[in-house]
């Protein structure tokens, strides 16, 4: 069971929106690509085209998690925490971060 050990507010819009508009292209595109391969359409030109958008927005999303996790997490934690987890609420502009 994940502890939550600490709750942090970010005054950073910029990267709240960043972040929430690359997870919503990234999960978009999983959706397309999930009905696309359930109605036999993966040899289709819309699935390579959704598959390559997907790619390429999944790297983008990952590097600004970790740009954000680099600013935003590591500063607030300690070593004896560990491996820890986080979550960003975009509306309330907090990240809680758990071990």
């Amino acid at each position: 069971m994940k502890q939550l050990i600490k709750t942090i507010h970010v005054d950073n819009q910029d990267i709240i929106d960043l972040l929430e508009s690359l997870q919503f292209e990234v999960e978009s595109r999983k959706e397309v690509i999930g009905f696309l391969i359930s109605s036999n359409g993966i040899n289709s030109e819309s699935f390579r085209k959704y598959e390559k958008e997907y790619q390429e927005f999944y790297i983008k999303y990952q590097t600004a998690k970790e740009e954000f996790e680099e600013a935003y997490v590591k500063p607030n934690i300690s070593e004896e925490d560990g491996y820890v987890n986080w979550d960003l609420d975009f509306q309330l502009k907090e990240v809680k971060i758990y071990i």
